[in-house]
């Protein structure tokens, strides 16, 4: 705490992350395979250029310990506090070591062996997921130039998110994700278009799904629910993947890249095993894709000269009536209004059934939570004609009762 409050450790901290490390500029030459020994690395990263100085291996100790000294008080440090000549070296230093291609940022320091994994990237990236905690953080994060390094950081925790042998870097990408897709809607769109993101977030909670089924089968529903984190990660995790789909999709550019994924997403919702809150999460990921899909669907016709509009205003008066009156019929029917041409017609959409004071609205376009609940069902029904009905009901059940914390089983 204290050396988090310090002005002068934070200004010393900030000029030794990067001392004497640099990428200078790499001009196109000819190779010449013939002569390896004659063979020019003066472009290549400056920390592999020093072993000549009588320093070198002090200013490496020296860094390691900087980088770990930066991962333990960043979780008490609010950078916002201080002027930028104290925060900014402080954040280029760690973005740079989070990104830097170079072996010497991803190798382990070589204080501690060939098999060991702490690498001057993974402190980097632990120092900025503790950091992220502080809104003040993620927003001077965000504002750090250049903004193509924080593309290139979208990526490389992208590409984190597939390495199933290294859990840890899965879950400091999950954060990260979660707190940059969060802060800003631009953000938002350069996670998604790193293009296998949105599928690695729903690969990162199926994983989490089907080891969680396997523990409840071979130890018991009681063990899972005692031991949430027996499935391999923890249930914030899994909120916070979650999460992380639900910015991504509130953004309109980024729904065509969520339809691929709609399959999954709905055997996510329907999952029996998987917590009530990251289902809920989810559901309302699916709320957003399928909202602005039906606004598309019955969008007005632009209004053409006064005879044609007011014509047109007549008609649609008339079949609004229509339209109306059999809604009216069918419901005291007891049936549901049909579909025009295969789509979901406006009255279906807008009209929910019996709303529960369970149900979120967290969101002011989702208000209304059992219109969600019964679109999202009938599209499971339609889309999969084998699943039972008491599992649609006992799936209505859940999602109307509200979030609770803990591992739900609908069976």
């Amino acid at each position: 705490t204290e050396f988090s409050k310090s002005s002068r450790f934070l200004a010393i901290l900030g000029k030794l992350l990067l001392l004497n490390h640099e990428h200078p500029l790499r001009t196109k030459k000819t190779r010449n395979y013939d002569r390896e020994e004659d063979a020019d690395f003066s472009d290549s990263c400056s920390s592999l250029q020093g072993e000549h100085e009588w320093w070198w291996d002090f200013l490496v100790q020296i860094r390691e310990n900087m980088l770990v000294a930066t991962a333990n008080i960043s979780g008490q440090l609010d950078l916002s506090r201080f002027d930028e000549p104290i925060s900014r070296p402080i954040l280029d230093g760690l973005l740079h070591w989070a990104v830097c291609p170079s072996a010497h940022g991803q190798d382990p320091f070589p204080t501690l062996g060939p098999n060991a994994a702490l690498s001057p990237q993974r402190l980097a990236l632990e120092a900025l997921c503790k950091l992220c905690v502080t809104d003040a953080n993620v927003d001077l994060v965000i504002a750090t130039p250049p903004f193509s390094r924080l593309e290139k950081l979208c990526s490389v925790l992208t590409r984190h998110l597939c390495k199933n042998e290294d859990q840890v870097l899965r879950e400091f990408s999950v954060n990260l994700l979660h707190y940059l897709a969060a802060a800003d809607s631009s953000m938002a769109r350069t996670v998604a278009l790193q293009s296998p993101c949105v599928s690695y977030l729903v690969a990162f909670i199926e994983q989490a799904e089907q080891s969680a089924l396997g523990v409840a089968n071979q130890h018991g529903i009681n063990f899972l629910r005692d031991n949430p984190d027996s499935m391999g990660t923890s249930l914030d995790m899994l909120r916070r993947a979650a999460g992380t789909l639900l910015h991504l999709a509130k953004h309109p550019d980024n729904r065509p890249l969520f339809m691929q994924q709609e399959q999954r997403l709905l055997g996510l919702v329907m999952s029996h095993i998987l917590d009530q809150q990251v289902a809920l999460i989810i559901s309302r990921v699916l709320y957003h894709l399928t909202s602005s899909a039906t606004a598309a669907d019955v969008s007005p016709p632009s209004a053409g000269t006064n005879g044609s509009s007011s014509s047109s205003s007549s008609s649609s008066s008339s079949s609004s009536s229509s339209s109306a009156t059999t809604t009216t019929n069918a419901t005291n029917n007891g049936t549901a209004p049909a579909a025009i041409n295969g789509q979901v017609t406006a009255e279906e959409f807008a009209t929910p059934s019996t709303p529960s004071s369970g149900a979120p609205a967290n969101d002011g376009a989702e208000s209304s939570g059992g219109n969600r609940a019964e679109y999202i069902f009938s599209k499971m029904k339609e889309q999969q004609e084998t699943v039972d009905d008491d599992k649609i009901r006992q799936s209505k059940q859940y999602y109307y009762s509200g979030a609770e914390h803990g591992v739900l089983i609908c069976g």
